[in-house]
């Protein structure tokens, strides 16, 4: 939950869901709950470009008005990052289309 919305609910804005979905991310990299607040996923996936931990960190802020103001300005980044890790971890080029291939519990 983000920090606004314990203090008051009533003045949670779109902010408010870029938190949580920055939260999400971090928890499904590092496969569960860690403490708050959030580590560095590089302490949890030794190798892991710290571009993909930067790009979630400008959404954790603590303060809704330092967050980004659209999804696009939080996701963008983190897929970038994650294309630039595969890239870097396989030795090949990696198309944004590929992100939709590596789905761990699809067919062979």
């Amino acid at each position: 939950m983000p920090p606004e919305q314990v203090k008051n609910p009533v003045e949670v804005d779109p902010r408010a869901d870029m938190y949580s979905l920055a939260v999400t991310l971090h928890v499904m990299m590092v496969g569960g709950i860690t403490c708050h607040p959030l580590p560095s996923l590089e302490g949890y996936l030794p190798g892991i470009l710290p571009a993909i931990d930067a790009s979630l960190r400008p959404a954790l802020e603590s303060e809704a008005s330092k967050r980004p103001e659209t999804v696009y300005q939080l996701t963008e980044p983190f897929i970038q990052a994650v294309l630039c890790h595969l890239e870097s971890t396989t030795g090949r080029r990696v198309a944004r289309s590929d992100l939709y291939t590596l789905n761990p519990f699809g067919p062979g």
